[in-house]
């Protein structure tokens, strides 16, 4: 299961939203749970421990519990039967699961998905009872709880209202004690790693931290290929030419050599100013990425076709990234793709509440790109560095397709 990172958490609202989420995931998975248990049950009681069954479903159980409850088990430790048995292997092949264990677990989401289906069910007939009689069968201004010590009169829309947000509370607090209970008796038997945490963000931010320093020598050694193999050699060219002219005692030597010279130093001008935009190229700065990104492809060596449909400008270190990322994958496709044309797309979308830039660059070629590959691996590391999702599809046989999506900010 992928995250991301707190990039997004720093924006306003997010963490009501992930708030949010959170109660709706194990609310659902609670009540997916209840079936799971009901079917565990038949497997252990009604059909009298059918094993295949029984590892059929645990498996199911397990996807749940990462979907929704955010609780991985490890494979191979004590308890847990394979996520993807062997070749020709059945599931009456595999290991069986404990009955006890499996009867606490089944135990532990019937009762607690009882509970969440009931109020759930609660919640949807009161929200429909109010919003009939408010809405079809007329407005009825009280309602009137009567007790022997005292009267109470309240609206019909609070009481309603309250009593709804009552039961969508009460709903979540049975599906956070049933995670609880889960996770507790899962973790009696086999072993738990939770996905999404902290933790996992620090680690992630670490895996980030050294991409960015590889990508940051990487980017050195380019550098000094670029000025080694380049401008240095024209520069020595240069020299060599005018020292030959000095020592010369023929005029039209001299002329020759002072010509030749001029011609080479032209090349050296037009040498830096590409090393200089590979480096980082002005047009980003003046007069954005679409432009940027335009002369990229007036440069290719294959027709390059641009769609940018980005609803704002993104921050510069945004745009730094997206611009390197399509320049690189166009260079990689011209190189070694077989294409003979590449689409370059640009759109904005939103992710969880947040904005992100998608660029996608695709291309007709032969595909077959190894995405570990220290050029595309190159690429990832730039985008994660921004919290971004990088991904290549590149089945043998083409298309070529390299994504990446980078927050806004």
């Amino acid at each position: 299961m992928s995250t991301r990172p707190p990039a997004a958490m720093r924006e306003t609202g997010v963490e009501s939203y992930r708030l949010l989420r959170r109660a709706g995931l194990r609310t659902a998975g609670t009540l997916l749970g209840f079936a799971y248990g009901l079917m565990l049950f038949a497997a252990l009681v009604v059909l009298r421990w059918s094993p295949g069954f029984a590892v059929k479903v645990q498996r199911w159980d397990r996807r749940r519990l990462e979907r929704f409850y955010r609780l991985r088990v490890v494979e191979g430790s004590e308890g847990s039967a394979p996520e993807h048995p062997a070749p020709g292997a059945s599931a009456h092949t595999d290991p069986p699961p404990r009955p006890l264990s499996l009867a606490g677990q089944a135990l532990i989401s019937i009762v607690g998905g009882y509970l969440a289906l009931h109020m759930t069910l609660q919640l949807m007939g009161t929200v429909f009872a109010v919003l009939t009689q408010l809405l079809v069968a007329g407005p009825l201004s009280m309602i009137v709880l009567d007790f022997a010590v005292w009267t109470i009169y309240q609206p019909l829309w609070l009481s309603g209202w309250v009593f709804v947000l009552a039961s969508g509370g009460a709903a979540w607090l049975a599906a956070e004690g049933t995670a609880w209970l889960t996770e507790r008796w899962v973790r009696r038997t086999s072993t738990v790693e939770r996905t999404g945490t902290v933790e996992d963000w620090i680690g992630q931010l670490i895996t980030t931290r050294r991409g960015v320093v590889r990508a940051i020598d990487d980017e050195r050694r380019r550098i000094e290929r670029d000025l080694h193999d380049g401008v240095q050699q024209h520069t020595i060219s240069l020299s060599m030419l005018l020292a030959r002219a000095r020592r010369s005692q023929d005029p039209e030597r001299v002329a020759e050599l002072l010509e030749r010279a001029h011609t080479q130093s032209q090349e050296l001008i037009e040498e830096m100013r590409q090393v200089a935009w590979r480096i980082y190229p002005a047009a980003l700065d003046d007069l954005g990425l679409n432009q940027a990104l335009t002369v990229v492809a007036q440069n290719s060596l294959l027709p390059v076709e641009l769609h940018d449909s980005l609803t704002s400008r993104p921050a510069p270190e945004v745009e730094s990234a997206t611009y390197f990322v399509a320049r690189e994958a166009v260079t990689n496709t011209v190189k070694h793709a077989g294409a003979t044309a590449v689409r370059l797309t640009l759109e904005t979308v939103t992710t969880a509440g947040m904005p992100l830039v998608r660029l996608v660059v695709s291309d007709d070629g032969r595909g077959g790109a190894d995405p570990q590959g220290s050029g595309l691996q190159g690429l990832r590391r730039r985008v994660e560095a921004l919290d971004g999702a990088f991904s290549v599809n590149s089945p043998a046989g083409g298309p070529t397709v390299v994504t990446a999506e980078i927050p806004y900010e």
